[in-house]
């Protein structure tokens, strides 16, 4: 059955099979005609652009309806260019868009950067623009101005953009519509100022010039007279109108004369100069010097004078200035004056003073000249002698007094050495050592200096020598002094004595001999000091009594080999820190009137804070004692309890 049914089955499909195969190639058939059909129809609309060109009717549209605008706008050169975007360059837009550029003059001009009114119509250029791409647009150049773009999509054209002659303020009388309104909707009036057009441009120059010429000064002395000159010129192109320059001079000058110029009308109110240009000043053209003649204060304390000149005018926008400085020369003048040889005389020896002088300065020092008037003990020998100086003066007179004068200018740097040969009298009689000073002062017409040892201004320079006499030359003198202490240390509240022994190491006799003694702070005299042959005085420097000054005059000259010596008794303040300082320092001074130099001697005594302090003491040695203190007590009250404790056991028992 399985076999026979199959056999009918494949039978029964063969009528099937034939009609399927007839349907497919019918199908074939159908798309072979559609697909002829559909490149017939390509080819037509490829045809159509053709068609339009020999003015046949065309099947799409040719224009652009709803293009997208933008611009641009420059505001220094007033060039704009307009966009219209949305399809291929050069393609025609549907609708136009009409621009006109429009140029007005400012009828007032003034420097400022905001418009002025009224306006008057100066030119336009007029666009169409009517293609898709990037259009540029301008207005007439304007001197003094403003541009304006004005737009439109009105089938009026230019018509629509009428514009009246005058405007006389913003939008009156009505303007058409301006660019970025037509395309956006919205925004102000769209222009541009250039108000640096409306002006000119100034150039100012101040110059520090000598009185009456054009040649620039250098560094100026107090009390020197020059001008201030101000040179104005109009570098734009456009006259500036009412042209002014205000000048105010500084502190330290005063206007000595009228300030003038070509052209110019000046007025001096205190220090301050005004001067207004009587006409308009060309483009280019420089106008006439200004001279302020002006003298310097001798009392100016600054190293330079600052000064400025302002410009103006009504039509340029920034006034403009320039400062000149005058530096301030100060020559300068100094003296230093010398011992030539040894500064120990006796009566009837020879030596020189040295008399440096000299300019630190920064200008030259002027009618410089040096003073010098001897102690009446010394006697002018001959005339002193410097190259370039003239020194006058009594030559054998005692006391004299030396005058040399520079007959140039002494330079800046330059230093001058000038030797006043002198000598000591010889019938001076000197029985101890004298001290002589001796002073020079050097003056200049121009120069003032400020110094504590100053004399009118002058600087002075001073030098000593020292005057011997003869004995002592004769049979030299000798002085020597040794302090010792009666202990080595103390403690605060103790006290000790200070030995002060005075020997003459020479084989002249030394006289007049003083010792003087400033105790410590911490010290205090518990009586007054005293020796053979000495007279002594105390002098408290506190209320206290401590830190007093002892005094002790040997009342007969002081002979080698009996030296003498003085005893003080002194008492350490109880309360002193010996935590703060471990010693007490001590000084002594001896000084003769035939002993050239002084001598001292120092002492120093220790100063503890107890007996105990010196013992060593540390913290294990505490300790140790301690615990021995209580292991003691310890010990005790165990010795007690077991007493105790014992003693009633007996009783029971």
């Amino acid at each position: 059955m399985p076999v026979f049914a199959r056999s009918k089955h494949r039978k029964n499909l063969r009528p099937r099979l034939a009609a399927a195969a007839t349907a497919v190639i019918g199908g074939l058939l159908l798309s072979i005609v559609a697909n002829v059909a559909t490149t017939q129809t390509a080819d037509a609309v490829l045809q159509q652009p053709l068609a339009v060109s020999h003015g046949l009717t065309p099947h799409t549209k040719t224009c652009l309806t709803n293009p997208q605008w933008s611009y641009t706008w420059n505001d220094e050169t007033g060039v704009a260019s307009i966009t219209a975007a949305g399809g291929a360059a050069g393609k025609r837009l549907c609708v136009p868009l009409y621009v006109r550029a429009v140029s007005w003059s400012y009828d007032n001009p003034v420097a400022t950067t905001t418009p002025s009114w009224p306006q008057s119509f100066s030119g336009k250029n007029d666009y169409t623009i009517s293609t898709v791409g990037t259009h540029p647009v301008s207005a007439p150049g304007v001197t003094c101005g403003q541009d304006d773009i004005y737009a439109t999509f009105s089938s009026a054209g230019f018509d629509a953009l009428r514009i009246d002659s005058v405007l006389t303020a913003p939008g009156v009388p009505l303007e058409p519509s301006f660019l970025h309104t037509v395309i956006a909707g919205s925004g102000s009036a769209w222009h541009a100022d250039s108000p640096a057009q409306c002006g000119t441009a100034l150039e100012i120059t101040k110059s520090a010039v000598a009185s009456s010429t054009e040649t620039a000064v250098g560094a100026l002395e107090p009390d020197a007279a020059f001008d201030y000159t101000i040179a104005v010129r109009n570098s734009g192109a456009t006259s500036a109108t009412d042209l002014t320059v205000t000048d105010t001079i500084p502190d330290g000058l005063t206007i000595t004369g009228d300030a003038a110029g070509g052209g110019w009308s000046c007025v001096t109110t205190g220090n301050a100069v005004s001067c207004d240009y009587d006409s308009a000043l060309e483009g280019g053209v420089t106008a006439a010097v200004i001279r302020v003649p002006v003298t310097l204060s001798s009392a100016v304390t600054a190293d330079s004078v600052v000064n400025s000149a302002t410009a103006c005018a009504s039509n340029v926008i920034e006034c403009v200035t320039d400062e000149v400085v005058v530096t301030i020369a100060r020559p300068g003048l100094a003296i230093v004056k010398t011992v030539s040889g040894a500064d120990a005389l006796v009566p009837g020896s020879e030596f020189a003073y040295g008399i440096t002088v000299s300019n630190p300065g920064s200008s030259p020092a002027k009618d410089v000249v040096v003073t010098d008037t001897l102690q009446p003990q010394l006697r002018l020998t001959a005339l002193p002698t410097a190259p370039g100086w003239t020194c006058t003066g009594p030559v054998g007179a005692a006391g004299a007094t030396v005058t040399c004068t520079k007959s140039d200018p002494l330079l800046v740097t330059e230093a001058a050495v000038i030797g006043v040969p002198v000598s000591v009298i010889d019938s001076l009689v000197v029985t101890k050592v004298i001290t002589v000073p001796n002073t020079a002062k050097a003056c200049a017409s121009n120069v003032k200096v400020a110094s504590p040892t100053a004399v009118n201004g002058c600087p002075t320079s001073t030098v000593s020598v020292r005057l011997l006499p003869e004995l002592a030359v004769l049979a030299p003198a000798g002085l020597d002094i040794l302090k010792t202490a009666s202990v080595a240390a103390t403690l605060p509240g103790g006290s000790y004595s200070y030995t002060l022994l005075v020997s003459n190491t020479d084989f002249g006799d030394t006289l007049d001999v003083v010792v003087t003694d400033t105790l410590d702070p911490r010290l205090k005299l518990s009586g007054v000091p005293g020796g053979s042959g000495w007279e002594c005085t105390i002098t408290h420097n506190g209320d206290n009594g401590f830190g007093a000054t002892f005094e002790c005059a040997l009342q007969q000259p002081l002979v080698n080999g009996d030296p003498r010596s003085i005893v003080a008794k002194v008492v350490v303040d109880a309360g002193a820190d010996y935590e703060v300082s471990a010693t007490i320092p001590n000084t002594v001074v001896a000084c003769a009137t035939n002993v050239l130099d002084c001598v001292q001697s120092s002492a120093s005594v220790a100063l503890s804070g107890s007996q105990l302090s010196t013992l060593p003491f540390t913290g294990v040695e505490a300790v140790g004692v301690g615990a021995i203190g209580m292991g003691a007590l310890t010990l005790g009250l165990g010795l007690v309890l077991l007493g105790l404790a014992r003693r009633p056991q007996r009783q029971l028992r």
